[in-house]
């Protein structure tokens, strides 16, 4: 058993992008090498070269689970051996996939090297609808996919990205994923990055709109006991999350013991997927003097100056700061949903008319 006094970063949540390569084309698509002028892009982390960042992660942290993602992980042709040597380790696996290569042969594969939680997307009711979404002909595989997982006895989650182009379609999308028994619903507010960046203006949802689909949500938990979260933050003082009793929510874990740091195609480590922000590179430095760098307590510390009086400012932190950094050029400006919604802000009576600077007083949307 792993000592924490020892490792105290075990309980942290660690996310591995195994490639830069997909074969879908979600216009919503957050990763960030899709930004104009990325730096980072170049060569791919070798199969040895992945198992000596895995090693040295869990010498150092002592983690005992990680997040695979990508692009899509399980086009790397030596996926499967990747995973086998994460599973050698003691190490739970999270496959974050798009469902398009998954069998019912592969999805063996994958529970047999230690994978428990499948993450799939879920955008529509409809094969027209998803598939139109994801830019690929795959609904039929994610649904196949999660009866299959099901039946070997892991667990398939569905991932609900909110865009202005699915969000008439949320009920009959949740009352599928229940249909199919999956073991529940990740309901993400778009949250701009990467290809996002330049659809913002034609997918990012009004509050008005993604509280609707929110009451729906909260309802059908309830009704169903089905579990949904929602892992993108929402700001309190736009939409009032006490209103959901029913689905999970919570705010920026950045350079906390909830952080989930991610460790890039070419072995670069940052603070979040959704960041750009490189604290350092893997396979050469140390990972807890990569947390400890200047860089990192910038980027955990941040927020917008509108939010600094609120009494929320702590907890709330202003949102998603990466988002902004991706979107806008500084952590410290304000999330896309934000500013996209200062008509519900307390700073602001109505649409664009300010109060008095320094007027927060305390009022929250109820």
């Amino acid at each position: 058993m792993e000592d924490t006094a020892k490792n105290p970063y075990s309980s942290m949540s660690y996310i591995l992008e195994f490639t830069e390569i997909c074969n879908n084309r979600c216009s919503h698509c957050y990763n960030i090498w899709k930004m104009d002028g990325y730096k980072e892009k170049g060569r791919e982390l070798t199969t040895e070269e992945w198992k000596n960042v895995i090693k040295k992660l869990k010498e150092e942290t002592g983690c005992s689970s990680v997040a695979i993602t990508g692009g899509e992980p399980t086009l790397r042709p030596d996926f499967l051996e990747i995973l086998e040597f994460i599973d050698s380790l003691g190490i739970i696996s999270i496959l974050i996939t798009n469902g398009t290569g998954l069998t019912k042969d592969f999805i063996r594969d994958c529970i047999d090297r230690g994978v428990r939680l499948f993450e799939l997307p879920l955008l529509g009711p409809t094969r027209e609808i998803h598939n139109e979404i994801s830019g690929n002909d795959c609904w039929d595989n994610v649904i196949e996919s999660v009866l299959d997982i099901k039946s070997m006895n892991a667990r398939p989650v569905m991932v609900f990205v909110a865009t202005n182009k699915n969000i008439p379609y949320f009920e009959e999308t949740m009352k599928l994923a229940i249909a199919i028994d999956s073991g529940g619903m990740m309901l993400n507010r778009f949250n701009p990055g990467g290809e996002g960046i330049k659809h913002m203006d034609e997918l990012i949802p009004s509050a008005e709109d993604f509280e609707e689909i929110l009451d729906i949500a909260n309802r059908l938990s309830f009704e169903y006991r089905y579990p949904v979260s929602c892992s993108i933050p929402i700001h309190p003082c736009i939409i009032n999350m006490s209103k959901y009793p029913y689905l999970g929510t919570g705010f920026c874990a950045a350079g906390t013991d909830r952080a989930y740091y991610t460790i890039s195609p070419q072995g670069m480590m940052r603070p979040c997927n959704h960041s750009p922000t490189i604290l350092g590179n893997f396979l050469t430095e140390k990972f807890v003097d990569m947390i400890n760098k200047p860089v990192m307590k910038e980027f955990a510390s941040a927020i917008p100056p509108i939010c600094e009086p609120c009494p929320m400012a702590k907890e709330c932190q202003g949102g998603c700061r990466a988002t902004a950094e991706v979107c806008y050029g500084s952590i410290r400006e304000m999330d896309p949903f934000l500013k996209n919604n200062l008509h519900r802000h307390p700073a602001y009576r109505g649409a664009g008319e300010k109060k008095d600077e320094g007027d927060y007083s305390g009022e929250m949307e109820s």
